[in-house]
This record gives C-alpha cells, structure tokens and sequence, in this order.
C-alpha cells in the first residue's frame, strides 16, 4: 500500500530548491504524475490581503512549463490550488469550503495531479477537500515538464513543515506511514478508498480468437486516444489450460493493472477510456464475474463488407482449443458467477461456433443470462432455449432494407431467412417471462451499423417497414467505428478524398430518419459508437425532419 520513493527537500535559503530535477532522475516514468505534501502551519492572524500564497512550483513568466500553487484564500477562510498545463492550455482550480482555517491551526495538505488521469484532487487533513476530474475525451496526457524552481510562503505567522514530494498521483492514506519502498501496490486490498478502474477490470473477461491466436482481454472496448483505436486490455501472461480460467493470474493482472492506473506516472491503454470513472470500487475478493464475452470473431458464415477481419485475412476459426461446456460449468461449480451474471456471444456467429448449443443451454438451466449477438441466418435451438426461460437477450445486425443491398454487404442473400427467425425468436420471447437479469430493454433487437453504404432513404424506410411488421420494439442505430471515427479498424471504408463532402452529414440524417420513423411506429431506440458531437448534429436534424413534416 506504500507510495515509493519520496523526495524529501530541506528548506533552502531563499525558498527555492530542485524538485522535479530530482524527480526526473530518480523516476524516468515521473512525467505525467506528482503529489506535494506539506504542513502548513498558522500561528497568527491572517495577512491583510487576498491571497498568500504556501506554496509556488514553476516560474510564472514561462506559460508553456507547468505551474503547481497552493494559496490560502483570506476572504473566504480556504485553501485554493491551481495548476497550470500547456497541454490543457487553461487553468484547473480547486477550492475548499469556506472557514476551513480557523485562526492558529496546523493543516495537513497533499495536492496530486495526473495529467494521464486528467485527475486533480486536494486533500486537507487527510480528506478530500476538492477534486476536478476531466471528461475521458478532454484528457490531455501531456508531460508535467516544468522547471525545477518552487517558492514556499515568507508571511510571519505562517510556516511550511515536512514537505514532500512523490512521482505519482497518491492519496494521503497511502502517503501516511509508507515506508517508501519501491514496487508496493498502490491499491490497497482493503478497496475502501475511491480510485480508477470500471467495471470490465473489476468484474469481467473476455475470451476471443482471431488472427490464428486465442486471446484473454478484460474488456472488449476500444476508444480512441490522439486518433488511433487502442483497447482490449490484455490478460498478460493468462492461458486457459484443460479448460480451466487461470482466476489467480486474472486476479494478479487485476492488480497490477490497477496499480499502474492510479499511479498515474506511466501511460496506459485504459488512460483516456470513457468506461474509467473514480469510485469506491469494492475489492473483488472471489475473483466473481458479472460478465463473461466469448467473442469468435472468425467464425461465420457471412463475409459483411465492414468487418475488421476483412482487413486482416483472418482465417476461420470455428473451435477453440479449450472446451467451453466445461470451462463454465468449472466457472458454476466454483461460485464464480457473481449474483445477476450474464455471458455475451458475438463475434462472428456464434451458430458455426463449436460448443455454443451445449455451452449456452448449460447456462440457461445454471440461471445465467445471456446477451447474444447472431446474425439469424441460422435458427438455433439453444437461443430458443434461452428466450423460453427469459434469460437470453437476441441482438441482430440487419444493416439492410433491401434483399438487394443485404446480399451486396453481406455476401450472401439471406434476409428472408433473418426477418423469418428473428419472428420466430420474438414469438418465443413474448410468451415467456423476463427474469430481470438480461441486458437489453426487450429481449429481441434489431441492429443497424450505418455506413455511406446503406445510409439512403428507401433503404431507412425499408428497414424500419420490416421491424414494424414483424414486431420489433427497439433498435440498435451503430456507427461504423472505422468510418465515422478516425482511424478505425475497418481502413478500407474509411472516408476516402474522393467521397463526397457530404457523406458522414448523409450518414447522420440517415440516424436522424431511422429515429424518427420508428419513433412514429412506436419503436424504440439506442445510438452506440456515435461521438457527443455526433448525437447533437443527430438531434439536429431530426428537427428538421420534424419541422419539414
């Protein structure tokens, strides 16, 4: 639980010493994270002015070097911190509650920035006075390069004592009493402090193949940080044997990746992902799942044009070299689904996966929902299963009005024998109970992954006929991440120079149309992969949609 290696400065004459020298050459990954800690003494009256500044790192003449203060505010009774980084290009300011300093008084104060984690958090006698935590999209990641100069309070009456400084982003629990050693875990077991991690770290695994290799992730997601798509936290050093989970090495990775989020001194794949939010995070003791994916992304009986595998030449895929029956049944006789579990298949389709009918009925009778994404070509009997019981959820990526256009994205002409399962699914769905552990709104939904391809009007309206005659009640509108986003996985639908200026405008009025006719039939629906920009230009033109009307 210790913090590492502290820097601790004796005062020098004139109040300026060498802190980010030292920190620079004692932690080489020290750039993007620093912790100040000091107490402040107060043995008189305030002085008559508005702000008297503790503490001052950098020099206020060089705006493109970062600059950390701690003032107290003399009005107010508070302590105010601001940083300046050249990579925000604005100032962060933290303030405390007003009164706080009330005559003589000693504080303890600890001040801790991560750029990585776009995190700012100040914290007076050990707990949290004030804290700014950027949106994910917003976090700048830049290096905390500054100069090696700080400047301490020269006010009678005022005092700077013990000060320290830390190359990581820490808290005053892990401050007090750390013996310093490097390589501690900066998590404690305990998990009683709010920290970062999501869900997928905590609570979840996914098990994929691609590519000729079989993969263990933490999460399925992608984000995408200075215009590259980076996610898929891997499990390092994690291998399923006799198909068996390795759940201690999962544990252990669990850790160490944690550790090296909060530290906030070293980039990491999750830094900048919107599924990273601070909070009390309980400690997963049983190393219990809430969501296990099995993703088999090649194998499928269809070649859909926008598939990243398309790029790649995957080859097919249709077994794993582990048992999945036996993996989760190992999973239920070990306790190791957490209460309201649930498995998702995607991927490619999982009716040509070897072991899904026997794997997905096994968890149907163990109690265990499932999310299952296919594309209907092929009815299968585990999925009704499932429907019956009210433990399974049916997603179906249509991306077609038309027989026509369906057979030019998907390779194949089968949208009769989609549209006639995804009835049969929705038959069985209806006359059977929800059991509340499902994902989706309704159990059976009809997808749409909207590209300059299929974004024309007839084909909307075509699309939105169907699912109004064969009984939908919600849709899925996703963006094509590699076309609408930059630099997706899918490099070949990618915008190209010679597309028209119009097409992700084109793109977007086809979303606006999609909801604005199923909203008219009662349907309705969810946008994934669309950027907050993108839903308002969305919301935009629905309007006008509206208005014409």
């Amino acid at each position: 639980m210790a913090s590492s290696n502290p820097i601790t400065e004796e005062i020098c004459p004139g109040g300026k010493g060498r802190i980010t020298q030292l920190l620079s050459a004692r932690f080489p990954n020290s750039h993007y994270a620093q912790t100040v800690a000091f107490d402040l003494v107060i043995s008189s009256e305030l002085p008559a002015s508005e702000f008297v500044p503790c503490f001052v790192h950098g020099r206020a003449d060089v705006l493109a070097e970062r600059r950390q203060a701690v003032f107290i505010d003399v009005q107010r009774r508070a302590l105010y911190a601001a940083i300046w980084h050249a990579g925000l290009h604005r100032e962060v300011t933290l303030s405390s509650q007003a009164g706080l300093i009330d005559g003589p008084c000693r504080l303890s104060i600890v001040f801790a920035v991560s750029t990585i984690l776009g995190a700012y958090s100040l914290f007076v006698d050990g707990s949290l006075a004030a804290e700014f935590v950027e949106q994910p999209g917003d976090v700048a990641g830049g290096l905390l390069v500054s100069t090696d100069f700080y400047e301490i309070v020269r006010e009678p009456g005022l005092e700077i004592a013990n000060l320290r400084c830390f190359g990581e982003y820490s808290t005053p629990a892990l401050l007090d009493g750390a013996s310093h050693e490097a390589g501690r875990e900066l998590i404690a077991h305990g998990g009683d402090e709010s920290h970062f991690s999501c869900i997928d770290l905590e609570k979840q695994v996914n098990l994929s193949w691609y590519g000729g290799k079989e993969n263990l992730t933490f999460c399925c997601f992608t984000h995408n940080k200075r215009g590259l798509d980076v996610g898929f936290l891997p499990i390092l050093g994690a291998e399923i044997k006799d198909s068996r989970l390795p759940l201690a090495k999962i544990a252990e990775e669990r850790r160490r990746v944690k550790d090296i989020i909060n530290k906030g001194e070293e980039e990491s794949v999750c830094h900048g992902c919107p599924r990273l939010q601070k909070a009390v995070w309980p400690v997963n003791q049983e190393n219990r799942f809430i969501t296990i994916t099995v993703n088999s992304w090649t194998a499928c009986n269809l070649r859909c044009e926008y598939c990243f595998t398309i790029d790649t030449g995957t080859p097919f895929i249709a077994k794993p070299s582990y048992d999945l029956l036996t993996m989760f049944r190992d999973l239920s006789e070990q306790g190791k689904f957490e209460a309201g579990a649930s498995v998702g298949w995607g991927g490619g389709d999982v009716t040509v996966l070897q072991g899904f009918e026997e794997a997905s009925a096994f968890l149907t009778e163990a109690g265990v929902a499932q999310l299952v994404n296919t594309n209907a070509i092929t009815f299968s009997p585990a999925i009704a299963g499932g429907l019956a019981r009210g433990l399974m959820d049916v997603q179906v990526s249509v991306d077609a009005g038309t027989r026509e256009l369906y057979e030019a994205i998907k390779g194949r002409d089968h949208l009769d024998a989609v549209w006639r399962n995804l009835t049969r699914y929705h038959k069985i769905a209806q006359d059977a109970p929800r059991q509340g552990k499902t994902r989706l709104p309704y159990p059976i939904v009809a997808k749409y992954i909207i590209y300059h391809n299929n974004c024309e009007d007839s084909e909307i309206l075509e699309f939105v006929r169907r699912c109004r005659q064969h009984g939908m009640r919600f849709l899925t509108i996703s963006a094509k991440q590699g076309e609408l986003l930059p630099n997706g996985r899918n490099g070949h639908l990618s915008l190209r120079p010679d597309d028209p200026a119009d097409s992700e405008e084109r793109i977007l009025r086809g979303v606006a149309l999609m909801r604005r006719e199923a909203m008219s039939s009662q349907i309705g629906t969810t946008l994934w992969t669309f950027s907050p920009a993108q839903e308002r230009l969305i919301e935009r033109y629905e309007y006008d949609i509206a208005v014409r009307d």
